[in-house]
């Protein structure tokens, strides 16, 4: 990953998290920073936490994906999903539990909008942010989170 992610723990004695893995896929489902416009693309997030503590929580990551535009360009939170903290990827342990996400992008998140920024052929930041939340039927946010900023992705007009 070519920049440094964060990622805050509760209990830092106890746990450490990270953001392991952030890949962007083009339509043929090949890893590429160079996209076409209008065609839907993918991002998978990977995350995973350590510690004695792993066993004892119970909850739910929210993971949100966003887009930046440099210069006069749009920006938008691409996907804003939910992740089951028992929802765990293979090979995880009672000490080491790990996570995937996929953020599916449709071809038509390209249309512009009715705003002067639009989505246009150019360069984009991607922020991930991945929040903790309780188990409660309203969620609350608690105080542990990763934060991943990719390098730029291109797009172009085919």
């Amino acid at each position: 990953m070519p920049t440094t992610p964060t990622f805050d723990p509760i209990f830092e004695a106890y746990l450490t998290g990270n953001v392991d893995r952030i890949v962007v896929f083009d339509p043929d489902d090949t890893e590429n920073r160079v996209l076409p416009l209008e065609r839907p693309w993918r991002v998978e997030i990977e995350w995973s936490l350590d510690g004695s503590f792993v066993s004892a929580l119970c909850g739910k990551w929210n993971v949100i994906l966003s887009v930046e535009g440099m210069g006069e360009r749009l920006e938008a939170d691409l996907c804003d999903g939910w992740k089951d903290f028992l929802d765990v990827e293979a090979g995880s342990t009672l000490i080491h539990r790990m996570w995937k996400f996929t953020c599916q992008v449709p071809g038509d998140f390209a249309t512009p909008p009715p705003d002067p920024k639009k989505f246009t052929a150019g360069v984009y930041m991607v922020t991930t942010h991945i929040q903790f939340y309780n188990s409660f039927d309203v969620p609350l946010p608690l105080p542990m989170a990763g934060h991943a900023r990719e390098p730029m992705i291109s797009f172009y007009k085919p």
